[in-house]
């Protein structure tokens, strides 16, 4: 994204017809999967000038937490239910009824629900409304099995392997057949090496998960004072926890770091991811193991108190042992600009790049990392986020995209 000063973030589509939108996925309160960014992505799309209306079509309300956006221009279209397949075939009557200038499909393969048979129509759903109907779609895909190691990831009992050998074939008739955008340029160049005639293009997915948090704090057009605190450094490990994010590995570091006479506030955030039900228990023993450094467990963080949850840390530690792609905790610790310590992988290299706060290194360097952090840690040292400013810079972007697509 070019960094330039914007004076206006309501900017115009030159030259360009007014235009409606159709978002399709999950969505903050709709849906118990990942929301991929989508809440994000819709409040950037309504600040464009020439979109007149964004619909949301998701899943029906999670009634479990009460958050709503209340976004200008998105309209919220409760279509269907993870738990009943069938229902996904109503994303297609409800495009078809409605003359959308635009569709945007933002998921990835579990992006509606556990069941099989739910995932398989979603994902087949935008090829249906392009060589069918005709539609002009639109797919944001995250963390395809073509790009993904999802063995290291845990994925590899014979159910998976065989979910995967169907999920390959569906995702490479996305990518052959629809304008597709994902996340990295590194997963670009694996598609293109792996399907020689492809739609696949990038996207800059910059910021699109920290903007839930700011707009239920009424941030967005603000600025944030961030200090660091007053006494000991205050350390964030944070995140959907499952074996792969290796939280076992970040307390044994921090633990060797405490016996060497090092002195800091450790914080643990975040539930369990829900593919990894069976890691709960895991996870309690290896709270019960180091509970003697840890000062909080806060468990679930509701998207409201994220931003208070980084504007108190001094620094994220990203212990994670295989990488599940783009990382929304990375992102949004870049925007907040606070330190982070992470174990190196292409993905994080790539979306870290020009971001002088986040270091990664080897696994066998990451205590050294720290014990540098710790050394060289000023109490009380502040800095200011220009909020609306890196918000501008992001509607620009996805503009001057929008306006290559429609």
């Amino acid at each position: 994204m070019q960094v330039s000063k914007i004076n206006d973030a309501n900017l115009n589509l030159e030259k360009s017809r007014i235009i409606n939108v159709a978002y399709v996925g999950n969505f903050l309160n709709h849906g118990i999967s990942n929301p991929l960014g989508g809440p994000g992505l819709t409040y950037l799309l309504s600040r464009i000038d020439n979109i007149s209306k964004i619909d949301v079509i998701c899943p029906y309300k999670n009634n479990k937490y009460d958050m709503d956006l209340n976004i200008q221009k998105v309209n919220i279209l409760e279509t269907y239910d993870y738990k009943k397949p069938l229902t996904m075939l109503r994303i297609i009557r409800k495009i078809y009824s409605h003359k959308y200038d635009l569709i945007i499909f933002n998921m990835n393969s579990t992006s509606f629900g556990e069941g099989n048979l739910s995932n398989f129509l979603g994902l087949i759903t935008p090829l249906i409304l392009k060589k069918i109907f005709k539609k002009n779609v639109v797919v944001i895909y995250h963390n395809s099995v073509i790009t993904n190691d999802v063995e290291k990831l845990g994925y590899n009992s014979f159910y998976d392997k065989l979910r995967k050998v169907i999920l390959k074939y569906i995702e490479t008739s996305i990518f052959k057949n629809l304008n597709t955008f994902v996340t990295l340029q590194l997963y670009k160049n694996i598609i293109d090496k792996k399907i020689k005639k492809n739609n696949v293009k990038v996207i800059k997915w910059e910021y699109c998960d920290v903007i839930p948090t700011l707009l239920l704090n009424n941030l967005e057009e603000k600025s944030i004072e961030l200090k660091f605190n007053n006494d000991l450094p205050r350390i964030l490990l944070y995140g959907y926890w499952g074996p792969q994010k290796d939280l076992e590995f970040a307390l044994n570091t921090l633990n060797e770091l405490k016996k060497e006479g090092y002195n800091f506030n450790l914080v643990i955030s975040g539930g369990i991811n829900k593919h990894f039900k069976d890691y709960q228990k895991k996870f309690n023993e290896i709270i019960e193991r180091y509970k003697g450094i840890i000062n909080e467990l806060k468990g679930y963080v509701e998207e409201k108190d994220i931003v208070d949850m980084f504007k108190t840390a001094d620094l994220l530690l990203l212990p994670y042992s295989a990488s599940g792609g783009l990382s929304g905790v990375l992102s949004q610790a870049i925007f907040f600009e606070i330190s982070v310590i992470g174990i190196e992988f292409p993905e994080y290299i790539e979306e870290a790049k020009g971001h002088e706060n986040v270091i990664l290194v080897k696994r066998d360097d990451f205590k050294n990392a720290i014990r540098d952090f710790l050394d060289n840690f000023k109490p009380g040292k502040s800095k200011t986020i220009n909020v609306k400013e890196k918000i501008e810079k992001s509607v620009k972007y996805l503009n001057d995209l929008i306006k290559s697509t429609v």
